[in-house]
């Protein structure tokens, strides 16, 4: 650690002098965190929050003529329950005409869908990415990286007063050597080798009235792959899963309402584990790729300029993997309705340093109640006294053989935190 310390503070030092030298942008941010916290037949005690600082230096020259070129260091440090030291950053040179723009990176990459975009995206390398902006209101960007084998992407999006229209279109390139392999992880989960993201996608909105809007999407992926002659049987060719997404939101007179309906097919994720809501329903559909619809509904209404009071509702109206209705499954197996989740909240600006806030939220079994009062010592430093009441999901004892539910643990903290 104190290698890694001593390089961080070597490598920071030298990019500091540089850009005495050189035109450079530098920005910083960090949080550090202090907390007090117990619960339930646990003794309370101090710990360490959240530590982390990252430093970005954007070196920059232009050489005239529309020429720039550039090159982006990130330096990061996370010091939680794992110390890291990371060094990361991009190169790119950029050659601009006005409606036409080219740029070559060390880095790029992109995802051919909008809302229905999370964790199917183009893989990123070093390629070539061009903008054309010749009509008024519309953009098309096209790339091109990695090789010999190419992946490529084209997406263009279109603007006019209350109208909004784009598609997107990714495709990854398979070396003739890459066929597709099955292996165990560690956790003895079978994955898939030598697989790629394709995908395409079209979506619009457009603005009724002052303040409603209307949009949709619809985004088709495919997991490719090339399948050995002698492994036909054991794999079946690759198929285009969909979703279809549709939203209308309001915002006016301090009502903000934002309701979602989303149908997907079998394996299409757009959420990923650390992100994921225990409490949402609609998180347990996009986590767990089911195929069927869900929706879901966010408001919140401001009683005064000091108190707002907000919701959320989320329904699952059907969740299968093949022919198993999963949410009977789920009933049988845990006896808890998987299908509805709701929230209700309240906050509070007692004064200008003092807010507060409480909620309610409850998903099958699982429900909880809290309260919290944040008093801002100055900007950016914020104390957090905390307090929930609640349990988790019923969960099955491997070693017994039942269904245990969870009994409620009250949980206590004070953080004290502090951002840069």
């Amino acid at each position: 650690m104190k290698k890694a310390l001593v390089l961080a503070l070597s490598v920071f030092m030298v990019l500091a002098l540089a850009t005495a030298a050189f035109a450079a942008e530098v920005s910083y941010s960090g949080k550090v965190q202090v907390k007090w916290a117990g619960e339930t037949d646990v003794e309370p005690g101090f710990a360490a929050g959240d530590l982390e600082a990252g430093v970005t230096i954007d070196f920059t020259k232009d050489y005239g003529d529309g020429v720039t070129a550039g090159v982006t260091t990130k330096i990061q440090a996370h010091g939680d329950s794992v110390k890291e030291f990371d060094f990361d950053g991009a190169g790119w040179i950029k050659l601009d005409y006005d409606i036409l723009a080219v740029t070559a990176k060390t880095e790029i990459d992109g995802n051919a869908a909008n809302d229905l975009a999370a964790e199917w995206g183009l893989a990123g390398a070093p390629g070539v990415q061009v903008d054309v902006t010749a009509i008024d209101g519309l953009a098309i960007t096209g790339l091109i990286n990695a090789g010999p084998t190419y992946n490529f992407l084209t997406k263009a999006e279109y603007s006019a007063d209350a109208l909004a229209l784009g598609a997107g279109f990714q495709k990854h390139g398979l070396a003739d050597d890459a066929y597709i392999e099955a292996e165990l992880d560690e956790e003895g989960e079978v994955v898939f080798k030598n697989t790629v993201k394709d995908a395409f996608a079209i979506w619009g909105s457009y603005e009724v009235i002052d303040g409603l809007t209307i949009a949709g999407e619809f985004a088709s992926r495919t997991e490719n792959y090339k399948i050995k002659k002698e492994d036909e049987d054991r794999f079946k060719k690759p198929e285009a899963m969909n979703a279809i997404l549709v939203k209308a939101s309001y915002e006016g007179g301090g009502l903000t309402v934002d309701a979602a309906f989303l149908n997907q097919d079998l394996g299409f994720v757009t959420q990923n584990e650390d992100d994921a809501d225990d409490f949402l329903a609609r998180d347990f559909m996009k986590l767990g790729g089911f195929e069927g619809n869900v929706l879901y509904v966010d408001a919140s209404y401001a009683l005064t300029d000091a108190l707002k009071v907000s919701g959320a509702f989320d329904y699952v109206l059907s969740a299968k993997v093949g022919k198993a209705d999963v949410l009977k499954n789920f009933k049988d197996l845990f006896d808890e309705d998987f299908a509805l989740s709701y929230k209700v909240a309240a906050d509070y600006d007692l004064t200008e340093e003092i807010a507060l806030g409480a909620w309610y939220k409850g998903y099958g079994y699982a429900s909880e109640f809290g309260g919290k009062a944040v008093y801002t010592f100055a900007e950016g430093v914020t104390g957090t006294l905390e307090v929930t009441n609640g349990k988790g999901h019923k969960v099955i004892d491997e070693d017994a053989g039942e269904l245990v539910e969870p009994k409620a643990v009250t949980k206590y903290s004070f953080v004290l935190s502090a951002e840069f």
